[in-house]
């Protein structure tokens, strides 16, 4: 009768959808394995080549094998304000473009008016009270001359110092307008490659002192 049709209805249902889960069940445990691997070894084989033709040792995974922090304890990342907003004067000086899905400022104009344009966007950004308490030679912008990853220009204002055992300490929180990358192929890959993933962690930058 129809109480029977309607229940065979209802089981041919969950069947299907038993089955539709059972499938994404599967396919997810395939592209996980695939992942872990296949996808893990020909990174590390990548990161292999880049270290033996190019001298370039910090990309992870390969980085954390080769290097370990000697350095540990704890960072209080409250006592770092919260980023200004970059002034709209700079940002008409930007083409917004999206490469590998990822939205990045571009500045305009000639070479020197767009490092100039990036330099001002940068220190806008990462300029906070406990910058002007940082030594002033590890302020502002630097230029990574010689650096074989294409990354051109470096910003550690957004930080905060300590001391610890004797060193001083620069912590610096990880933020996006941080770094620049050389519009290149290579560039766009290593860009899209360290910035794909959510900001997050800290860099920490040990001396003898502070002068």
């Amino acid at each position: 009768g129809p109480r029977g049709q309607a229940c065979r209805k209802v089981s041919a249902e969950a069947r299907s959808a038993h089955t539709a889960f059972a499938h994404s069940a599967a396919a997810m445990i395939v592209t996980i394995l695939l992942a872990v691997f296949v996808g893990l070894p020909l990174l590390i084989l990548v990161e292999i080549l880049l270290l033996l033709f190019c001298g370039i040792r910090w990309l992870p995974p390969l980085s954390c094998m080769l290097n370990k922090s000697p350095m540990k304890g704890t960072f209080d990342r409250s006592q770092i304000p919260p980023h200004p907003e970059v002034p709209e004067s700079l940002l008409k000086m930007c083409d917004v473009v999206e490469i590998r899905g990822i939205k990045w400022l571009r500045a305009v104009g000639t070479t020197a008016e767009q490092v100039n344009t990036m330099c001002k966007i940068m220190i806008a950004y990462n300029t906070v009270s406990t910058t002007h308490e940082n030594p002033e030679d590890l302020q502002g912008v630097f230029w990574m001359d010689g650096n074989r990853i294409p990354e051109e220009l470096a910003c550690l204002s957004y930080a905060a110092s300590s001391e610890s055992e004797g060193k001083y300490l620069l912590n610096k929180v990880n933020s996006v307008q941080s770094w620049t990358y050389l519009d290149s192929s290579f560039g766009q890959f290593i860009a899209w490659f360290q910035e794909k993933d959510e900001t997050s962690g800290m860099q920490v930058f040990s001396f003898e002192g502070r002068q």
